[in-house]
């Protein structure tokens, strides 16, 4: 059954304005996105209980309340002087809205993040990239 499979062709990346209400724009030249993660963490709270259940000897866990949704990674084609990639190469270091969209909108990741890499590749041979990276700050919302 193929038919509820698909491709990740058509995602976009998205960078908000500020502005009340704030405008996003579509970045150029995106080839890759990973949006934020969905992970629960978990702390150990094992006790010190051998000495009165000798039968125990398992690790405990719960849930850590705090959730990290990592980062979300992107790769574009380098196009010289295109504004949307201006754009949010100066966004370096700012606090920013973004929008990862899927494909036919069937899904849209809101969040807010930090540009914390913006790294141009210049290869000998083959396209000109940008790798960047987006510390996600809060919690994404899914619609």
């Amino acid at each position: 059954m193929t038919e509820n499979r698909a491709t990740g062709y058509g995602m976009q990346l998205k960078y908000g304005d500020g502005a009340d209400p704030e405008v996003f724009t579509r970045v150029s030249g995106l080839t890759e996105v990973n949006p934020p993660k969905e992970e629960t963490k978990t702390v150990e709270v094992t006790e010190h209980r051998i000495a009165v259940d000798p039968d125990f000897g398992s690790m405990e866990y719960i849930s850590d309340p705090l959730a990290d949704h990592g980062e979300t990674t992107f790769t574009l084609n380098r196009i010289q002087g295109d504004a949307s990639q201006g754009a949010v190469h100066a966004l370096l270091g700012a606090t920013n809205n973004y929008k990862v969209v899927y494909p036919n909108a069937v899904k849209t990741v809101s969040f807010k993040g930090i540009l914390t890499k913006w790294e141009e590749k210049t290869p000998k041979t083959g396209a000109q990239t940008v790798e960047g990276t987006i510390k996600i700050t809060g919690k994404p919302v899914t619609t």
